[in-house]
């Protein structure tokens, strides 16, 4: 998962696939930057095509450490069918969904 900066985030590029079979990968790659300070995370859903529960509970976990450490969490560029997901799961109403940075 590639990881740049932009407007003050650490930005992740989360990949074309978020489920069971990638989730603790992506997971522990936030919990690191988490781990290192980051405070205002960004993932970039713009390459993500799917989104299984595994992938919402890793954004749920983020979103509240990083609550807690009173940093913020925003989700870019999800394609109609992945912001379904956060829609019907009742995350869009949770965390912040933006366009861009």
């Amino acid at each position: 998962m590639e990881i740049t900066t932009a407007a003050g985030y650490q930005v992740a590029h989360i990949p074309e696939r978020l489920d069971t079979l990638n989730a603790a990968t992506v997971e522990q790659e936030l919990n690191t930057l988490l781990e290192n300070g980051t405070k205002q995370l960004a993932c970039d859903f713009s390459a993500t095509r799917y989104v299984a529960s595994a992938g919402l509970r890793v954004m749920l976990i983020m979103y509240k450490k990083l609550k807690a450490a009173q940093g913020s969490l925003v989700l870019l560029k999800l394609n109609k069918e992945v912001f379904d997901v956060f829609k019907l799961s009742g995350f869009a109403r949770l965390m912040d969904i933006r366009e861009s940075l």
